[in-house]
């Protein structure tokens, strides 16, 4: 029996060293092997040999929606602590490996193995427990998702929004006259769907504060200007946003490019200054000038008046790019209503300019289909946009339009002929959340895309409403698609240099 107890031992004794140091040596490899690979710029991220372009890929593999990998970056300072510990712990764990090995005299003096056996069989067996719990926590710190982390301190809260926008809606028109109707209009108390006060008074809440919404954030670094519009007499309120590192004008025209950014807010709401932080990430990311268009607004200037806009701007940065912003125009994106005129630019600047060369567009839960898809017409009360405000701004933009006439390439780019471009048409960005009514459009346009022989990411959020991108300390699916957005320029910047 006591020889039994004594093997016992001998095996605990040996084996579980060798399973501390493995277990301590297996996760500082896995990441090493991570910053082994970020460092690692010929590898190529979407799981083709550094030698292998995508022209080579077989079209049947080529064709499929491909999600860009999540975005790597380098480890914080407190995973770089936790690995080397762990390097410490591997170090120590192989030392007690050898320290452990059992001598000719533990096994042949039965009297000593009692001993250790009745001394020491507690305590090392609770120091052991506690060294691995450490372990175990070194591990998760090592392997922590460092976009799911939100800042607990924000005061941009999701569930305060999604309150204060229940209880706006909840309200609606009043059906009681008031001696001062004005005086319903000026307070947060006052009802503020664009319904009830009208664009122009809601456009002024919004930048207020007094609607469901914060005010945006205004960036001082950012520059208005104007472009000259195809009206005589008239120009196109503009801003551009340069990377922060540069900041005198003779470093900022030497930018790489530029990228021409058009605001959402179903085109009635928003300006050239809605989207500062935004643009600020995309000219940070990218080290690109990043122009926003303040086109003109519906109900006031429908259809056509805001496209229009669009292109006039469109056109002066293909021709002044380079000359103002170190680089030609890059990139071309925006958000909402924003992805709508983005793309119907695209294709105009495709047929006005056969030599142009776009490194890719940012696509964040456009509209392209004016009409009606299944998710509009199936979802229910969805948060930020209900399909019912989705509709109102749709009829404002596009006044005494029928379904017939939405369908014209014009008004819906989802229903543009793909064939004249293809082989031209640049590399796309689609994303969008599951909560969103415009979910089908980006699926569905990011398909034709793929279709058309072009490139094309497709990237859906679970969770994520209309606007998701915004909420950044709010929401992980936010910060997720504002790494994969960074991914995607830094992965078509990269391209220009290959």
């Amino acid at each position: 029996m006591l020889l039994g107890l004594a093997a016992v031992f001998l095996n605990w004794s040996v084996r579980l060293p060798w399973d501390w140091y493995h277990s301590a040596q297996s996760i500082r490899m896995n990441e090493e092997d991570d910053l082994h690979t970020y460092d690692e710029d010929s590898e190529d991220e979407n799981g083709l040999s550094s030698s292998q372009t995508l022209e080579e890929v077989p079209e049947d593999e080529a064709s499929e929606p491909i999600s860009p990998p999540p975005r790597t970056t380098r480890p914080s300072q407190k995973r770089e602590t936790a690995t080397k510990e762990l390097y410490r712990h591997e170090i120590f764990a192989l030392l007690s490996c050898f320290l452990s090995r059992p001598s000719e005299g533990l096994v042949s003096n039965y009297n000593l193995t009692i001993f250790l056996m009745a001394s020491e069989l507690r305590p090392v067996s609770h120091l052991i427990k506690l060294v691995q719990s450490r372990t175990l926590h070194l591990q998760r710190v090592v392997n922590a998702n460092p976009y799911s982390k939100v800042n607990g301190n924000s005061s941009y809260d999701l569930k305060g929004l999604l309150r204060r926008l229940e209880e706006v809606e909840a309200r609606g028109p009043s059906s009681e006259p008031t001696a001062n109707p004005e005086a319903q209009l000026t307070g947060k108390q006052s009802a503020s769907l664009i319904t009830d006060v009208g664009a122009p008074k809601y456009r002024e809440m919004r930048w207020k504060g007094e609607s469901a919404f914060p005010a945006p954030t205004v960036i001082a670094a950012g520059v208005n200007f104007t472009i000259p519009s195809r009206e005589p007499g008239r120009n196109i309120p503009c801003r551009v946003l340069y990377p922060s590192k540069r900041t005198t004008d003779t470093d900022r025209k030497q930018c790489r490019g530029s990228v021409m950014h058009i605001h959402g807010g179903g085109w009635v709401l928003g300006d050239e200054r809605s989207s500062d932080p935004l643009c600020q990430f995309y000219a940070d990311t990218g080290d690109l000038a990043v122009v926003t268009v303040g086109y003109r607004h519906a109900p006031e200037d429908p259809f056509p008046k805001g496209p229009e806009d669009c292109f006039d701007a469109g056109e002066y940065l293909v021709k002044n790019s380079e000359k103002d912003y170190g680089g030609p125009l890059r990139f071309i994106g925006g958000e909402s209503a924003g992805g709508h005129l983005s793309l119907l630019v695209v294709f105009h600047l495709l047929k006005a300019f056969s030599k142009l060369d776009l490194c890719g567009l940012i696509l964040n839960f456009g509209c392209y289909d004016l009409t009606e898809t299944p998710s509009h017409v199936n979802t229910g009360n969805t948060p930020i946009i209900p399909p019912k405000t989705l509709e109102h701004f749709r009829n404002a933009f596009l006044p005494n339009m029928s379904l017939l006439e939405r369908r014209s390439p014009s008004v819906s780019p989802y229903y543009e002929n793909l064939a004249p471009f293809r082989g031209r048409l640049p590399s796309a960005l689609f994303t969008c959340g599951t909560e969103d009514p415009l979910l089908d459009d980006s699926v569905m346009m990011g398909t034709r895309w793929l279709m058309a022989g072009g490139e094309a990411y497709i990237k859906i959020y679970t969770g994520g409403p209309h606007g998701f991108v915004a909420f950044g300390e709010a929401l992980k699916e936010a910060q997720m698609a504002m790494g994969d957005i960074a991914t995607y320029i830094e992965q078509c910047m990269e391209k220009l240099d290959s």
